[in-house]
């Protein structure tokens, strides 16, 4: 059992605009308990003054390291420092969070005790008033998972789907890219992950604190990028089956999550339409992806669950129906998963 005293921690902060909270995420790195740790930040090509923040501080601290790109993504940006990073584990912290003091310590602890190349852990949820409101992180019954079953879990909602509140040995990670120019590549790029290991484990301390932003995803205005690269991303991770064996099973747990993601998308819609420049594009777009997943998943032997296939029936009436009578019955039909998306797209 090796401790983790030594052992250098990489910190990855990519960061594009963000000048009114890069300074506390950057804080929080430098103020953890483990000192055996160095932060990399990637500047995804801001025009605002989050470059000076970062030059301040790299100026002010030797284990502090600054990189400036061309605004490609924070998937770029985080490839960058993967690949300058030195340390023997890597954590990601995206510039509008925040570790807690402890954090770097326990989840190196984890990893070190347990032998893992992965550790996730719990995080916090804050509104916009910075006020705590919601653990969330993972759901499981054991404190150790293999590789398969963390997507099992990843694609059913028992693992969240994104790269932070988690700590990677390198030597796993070094070798997988992040999707460029694309939304959500979390996804794929963590499915990957986890499939290049069986040694992956569970802490039940919340170590990060997610703060909600005006601009954050859920909360954008539906654009013709975000429809676009929710086909694309799962056609990457289809496709990225096939690089593995014994895995085909999980294109189950990618469709199904898949079909909750178009809907999502579908009530998405409706919330902002109003707020489009040109809904009707939107929404012919968004037909025309349902045309494609419904004419991709059948090629695949496993079965949906009834859920599912309710909702891909009232999904797929949109290409024989006015938007309108879909809208309508589907509100109506799904109304608990309707205005659970409202909630979300408010909170």
């Amino acid at each position: 059992m090796k401790r983790s005293i030594k052992i250098l921690v990489s910190i990855i902060i990519p960061f594009y605009n963000a000048e009114n909270f890069l300074e506390r995420a950057i804080i929080s790195a430098i103020n953890q308990s483990y000192t055996s740790i160095e932060v990399i930040l990637i500047n995804d090509g801001s025009n605002d003054g989050s470059e000076i923040i970062a030059k301040k501080y790299s100026d002010q601290h030797h284990n502090i390291r600054l990189f400036t790109t061309q605004n490609l993504g924070p998937g770029n940006a985080r490839n960058i420092g993967i690949e300058n990073s030195l340390g023997e584990f890597i954590i990601f912290l995206d510039s509008d969070d925040a570790l807690g003091s402890e954090s770097v310590k326990i989840l190196a602890d984890a990893i070190c005790e347990n032998e893992s190349d992965i550790v996730v852990c719990k995080f916090t949820l804050y509104d916009k008033q910075q006020i705590g409101f919601k653990d969330a992180g993972w759901k499981l019954d054991s404190y150790k998972t293999t590789g398969k079953e963390a997507v099992k879990a990843m694609y059913s909602g028992r693992i969240a789907s994104v790269v932070w509140a988690k700590i990677y040995r390198t030597e796993i990670i070094n070798k997988i890219l992040f999707p460029v120019g694309l939304w959500f590549e979390d996804r794929p790029y963590l499915m990957e992950c986890f499939l290049n290991t069986d040694k992956i484990s569970l802490v039940n301390d919340s170590l990060l604190k997610i703060y909600s932003q005006e601009d954050s995803i859920t909360r954008r205005v539906v654009t013709k990028k975000r429809i676009e690269d929710l086909h694309l991303i799962y056609v990457i991770e289809m496709e990225m089956l096939g690089k593995y064996n014994n895995v085909h099973e999980l294109s189950a747990y990618i469709i199904n999550h898949h079909i909750d993601v178009l809907l999502d998308t579908f009530f998405l819609i409706i919330i902002d339409e109003k707020r489009m420049k040109h809904p009707e594009d939107q929404k012919k777009l968004y037909v025309d992806y349902i045309k494609k997943f419904m004419d991709h998943y059948p090629k695949y032997p496993y079965q949906i669950s009834i859920k599912r296939k309710i909702i891909l029936l009232i999904l797929n009436g949109l290409r024989v129906f006015p938007w309108s009578w879909v809208v309508f019955f589907g509100c109506i039909l799904l109304k608990k998963k309707y205005n659970g998306v409202k909630l979300l797209k408010k909170s």
